[in-house]
């Protein structure tokens, strides 16, 4: 297992080149179980790089970290320590008390790995233009491309930023790690279509990213280190521990150079923030994370809340879920799309799209699932209701938007049929349920009555599909009594 690259890593192996070429093929037939066997067949021809092997401690690693970052300018260590070992499994601690609202760290600005910073790499601006475009477009890829990149620099002449890539994670529990007893734990549920589709997102981006280096005379990276282990790590470091600064980005010429004088407007850059990203979360408002959200005790770990984010979108970006929540307002489920202008405008996003049903109340809480429904139910009448003697096609599209978003303003024929939509959708839903909520809860308690020393990232990925699968149940149930309600009123 190589720890740096040689000649020979820059020749892809004919039997991993056909391994390629079948899940590709796979890909595009979008048979799920025949993409999960091809992938298979083309790791096992893939050597495990010993990055993802590391012989030091995560503590040692967390400990690097430190000293790294007190040499750089890394403000508030004298509050903080990194440890490992904790339910979370890294996080920060404080080494006395801390009051409410103090300010607990600062980052130096050139600590920060970037969007910006893959940009501004001579070796991406080449790929960017001229290999694989699309990266520009796609801040998480572009991101993990760039760590990836630095984390397989050699010994010799190591990454600026070493010591905070040795000390992330090494593996995940994001749908890029699931098993296929994890996708069968997710069957029937409104949710698995989404995570299917991510799945297959990254995965031709790793395909069609290891056929621009297998091409390459000089590729960013060599295809016989480029393995599908690494890729998946790092695209999951970067999904797991993303935030955004605003940049101005440099514009370039077709040549790949600098546009003189030209930049673009202010722009959120994806990017890593070395410490920054040990801070656990803990439920409430999102908060100044460069200041204590509340107080905290010597000894005590210190928390920040992520944001608003819906269970499925912990699961399948953060890799965890709120646990244990009562009822968390998430359900995800693919539509269709119809009156896509009138959509566009909107703010739905182009091509099959996901949109939030809440807990009750409908028209409170899933007011943009409601916005939805009511165009996809309206009739041509309804539609072009009030746009006689408007004069341009914008205000006429204004008028309708703003009758799509104020509850009733379509009339109540409407709003019954967008109603009953809601109720035949929440009964697909359920004839594909394979559990109960009471299954579910059993299967729960037994996963939590398992002793620490078996509670390994396949145990965390069941437990949170399965919550995430009970709370989906959930939801239905309590949105099916308000439909039956708002139908009974309307009579």
């Amino acid at each position: 297992m190589p720890d740096t690259i040689t000649p020979n890593d820059s020749m892809p192996k004919p039997s991993v080149l056909a391994a390629v070429s079948a899940l590709r093929q796979a890909q595009e037939v979008q048979a799920s179980q025949s993409i999960r066997k091809s992938l298979q067949q083309l790791v096992e021809l893939q050597e495990l790089h010993s990055f993802l092997q590391p012989e030091t401690s995560l503590q040692e690693r967390l400990d690097s970290l430190q000293d790294w970052l007190a040499t750089h300018g890394f403000i508030g260590l004298n509050k903080l320590k990194f440890v490992a070992g904790l339910p979370e499994g890294a996080g920060v601690v404080a080494k006395e008390d801390i009051q409410q609202d103090s300010v607990i760290c600062r980052v130096p600005s050139d600590l920060i790995m970037s969007t910006e910073s893959a940009r501004e790499h001579p070796s991406f601006k080449s790929l960017l233009l001229t290999g694989y475009a699309s990266l520009r477009a796609i801040p998480p890829l572009l991101l993990a491309m760039f760590l990836l990149y630095e984390a397989l620099k050699p010994a010799a002449s190591p990454s600026f930023w070493k010591p905070y890539i040795d000390s992330l994670p090494k593996d995940f529990s994001l749908p890029l790690y699931w098993e296929e007893a994890h996708w069968e734990e997710m069957a029937g549920t409104g949710m698995m279509m989404k995570a299917i589709a991510d799945f297959r997102t990254y995965l031709r981006h790793y395909l069609t990213l290891y056929e621009i280096f297998a091409n390459s005379s000089s590729p960013l990276v060599p295809p016989g280190v480029f393995t599908w282990h690494l890729f998946r790590w790092a695209v999951s470091a970067v999904l797991t521990r993303q935030n955004t600064i605003p940049v101005r980005l440099e514009l370039l010429s077709k040549d790949g150079k600098a546009a003189a004088g030209r930049q673009s407007g202010p722009e959120l850059a994806w990017c890593l923030i070395p410490g920054f990203d040990l801070f656990n979360h803990e439920e409430g408002e999102a908060t100044n994370v460069t200041r204590a959200p509340k107080a905290v005790n010597e000894g005590q770990q210190i928390y920040i809340a992520y944001g608003n984010r819906s269970n499925f979108e912990n699961l399948t970006v953060t890799g965890f879920t709120t646990y244990p929540r009562t009822l968390p307002s998430d359900l995800q489920r693919l539509l269709s799309v119809r009156r896509r202008a009138l959509l566009d405008v909107m703010g739905f996003a182009e091509g099959p799209f996901f949109v939030d049903l809440h807990r009750p109340p409908l028209r409170d809480n899933s007011s943009k699932l409601m916005s939805f429904v009511r165009v996809f139910v309206a009739t041509k009448e309804e539609l072009e209701r009030d746009e006689i003697g408007i004069s341009t096609k914008v205000k006429r599209v204004r008028a309708i938007v703003s009758r799509m978003t104020t509850t009733s303003a379509m009339g109540e024929a409407n709003e019954r049929r967008a109603v009953e939509w809601i109720r035949g959708r929440l009964a697909l839903l359920r004839r594909g349920w394979t559990s109960t909520i009471a299954d579910d809860t059993r299967v729960l308690e037994e996963l939590e009555r398992c002793a620490p020393g078996e509670r390994n990232s396949t145990w965390r990925i069941r437990r949170d599909i399965v919550f995430v699968r009970r709370t989906e149940k959930q939801v239905v149930e309590e949105v099916e009594k308000e439909v039956e309600e708002l139908l009974a009123k309307k009579g």
